[in-house]
Parts: structure tokens; sequence; C-alpha cells
């Protein structure tokens, strides 16, 4: 199976310029596959009890991209990505469940790089 490398360099979360609203925060992951530079945007549900932490996250590949990647491992390698940079154990933003409610920070710029791989669709070995 061929593969698709992947270079994950920024994500901007909670952006109003993105579309965010009181109902969904939209963030942008900046990434890189064979030198060319894209972005895909994410949206992910506000809610109470911290439901961000396992609510799952809409993804929105790039368009010139979706063709040639395995949707679903790119959907968790996203996924995984940003809840490295933001939430419970997040490297970027820590938010732990505290008193605190009601607490909104927004067009939080992390600048993390994190190289993954995925199958390349359409690829499928014959038998």
């Amino acid at each position: 199976m061929k593969k698709l490398k992947i270079k994950f360099t920024k994500c901007i979360q909670d952006s109003q310029i993105y579309g965010s609203t009181n109902e969904h925060m939209m963030s942008r992951i900046f990434m890189e596959v064979d030198g060319k530079q894209y972005t895909c945007d994410i949206r992910q549900p506000h809610g109470s009890n911290f439901s961000f932490e396992n609510d799952p996250i809409e993804v929105d590949p790039p368009a010139n991209l979706q063709p040639l990647m395995n949707y679903e491992q790119f959907r968790n390698a996203v996924e995984e990505y940003y809840r490295n940079l933001f939430g419970k154990e997040g490297a970027f933003v820590k938010i732990a469940a505290m008193s605190a409610k009601n607490i909104r920070m927004k067009n939080n710029t992390a600048n993390s790089v994190k190289e993954v791989e995925i199958d390349m669709s359409g690829f499928e070995g014959g038998w």
C-alpha cells in the first residue's frame, strides 16, 4: 500500500475568521504534503461537561488531497494532532475540569510540527 506523508505545521484554534460561533469552534490545521501547503478546517461542538474532549471532530480535508487519501486515517491523524495541542492533556493549552465555567479562548495559534503517514486510496492490491 502506498503511503501519503503529511507534515502538520500549525493550528489556529477557535478562529472567528474561519467561522467559529457559540455553537461550534472552527479551527484550521496547516500542513505540507510533497512540499505543497494545504489547510483543512475542523469543527467541534461547544458543550458542557467538557464534551469537546470526547465528541467527534468534523474534519473537512483539502479538496485536492481527498481523492488521494484514506479519509478515516486522515481524520484520525488530524483529531490526534488537535487534541494533543488543546484539551485536558494539551501541550499548547491544557484545559482541566475546574470550578471555572464558560471560559473561551479564541484565535490560539500553535506552531507544532508532527509528521504522519496514511494510506493512499486507489492503490489497493489485487489478487
